[in-house]
């Protein structure tokens, strides 16, 4: 972008040139816009850059939600079956054990 307009590009093509990468998109639509109208990009620049940290924010605050939930799975796959194995059944048959002996033939 910078050696198109070195190169004496209108500015409006040179900033265009951004809009097919993703995260740049608003970065050339600001650009554009300063290079059609005169404006400073600093403000423009600053509010995009304002924008994409709280959509990483929003991003990052989403994942953590997720591992929050993805930590429970050890906990249903490994821990409960281990505890209803050494705790639970041993009770059970503990308790069920004289009663079935009396209830004998």
């Amino acid at each position: 972008m910078g050696r198109l307009l070195r190169l004496g590009a209108e500015p409006a093509a040179a900033w265009a040139t951004l809009t097919e990468v993703g995260c740049y998109r608003s970065v050339a639509v600001a650009g554009q816009r300063c290079a059609d109208s005169g404006a400073r990009l600093a403000g423009a620049l600053r509010a995009g850059a304002a924008e994409l940290r709280a959509q990483r924010r929003d991003a990052a605050v989403a994942k953590a939600e997720r591992v929050g939930i993805w930590s429970l799975l050890p906990l249903g796959l490994c821990f409960l079956p281990a505890f209803v194995c050494i705790g639970v059944v041993p009770v059970v048959i503990g308790v069920a054990s004289p009663i079935l002996s009396r209830a004998g033939p």
